[in-house]
């Protein structure tokens, strides 16, 4: 059976911010969310919601949440969700946890190019 791993931040931060991701405090979930807009267009996002608490140092713990990944599409006009994936429980080891958080970012960053793509493919298919 797999056990709660306590993980430092800096485990769950330090990989986001080498891949250019920006650390932003997040009050409605009051936590740290990291953000990144997709190369094909800016207004698509990938958000990583590390359960780290605003003001903490460490992780939430065991039971509190996990670790959350999604796409979404932000403008001043509209929002909405692109891509949802499972979310990233607490267990294992630090290793497994944080490998387990970039192959989630990895599918999320896939997915924003793929809507795009569908997007650009309709847009021409319409003119």
């Amino acid at each position: 059976m797999a056990h709660f791993v306590e993980i430092p931040a800096e485990a769950i931060e330090r990989p986001l911010q080498a891949l250019g991701f920006r650390r932003v405090e997040d009050w409605q979930a009051r936590q740290i969310v990291y953000i990144k807009p997709h190369d094909c267009c800016k207004n698509v996002l990938v958000k990583v919601y590390t359960s780290i608490p605003i003001g903490g140092s460490g992780v939430r713990r065991a039971g509190k949440d996990s670790i959350r990944v999604c796409t979404c599409y932000v403008s001043t006009k509209k929002d909405f969700g692109i891509g949802k994936f499972p979310y990233i429980a607490r267990i294992s080891s630090v290793e497994f946890v944080v490998g387990k958080m970039l192959e989630t970012v990895k599918a999320a960053w896939l997915r924003g190019e793929e809507w795009f793509s569908n997007i650009q493919v309709k847009a021409v298919m319409e003119t």
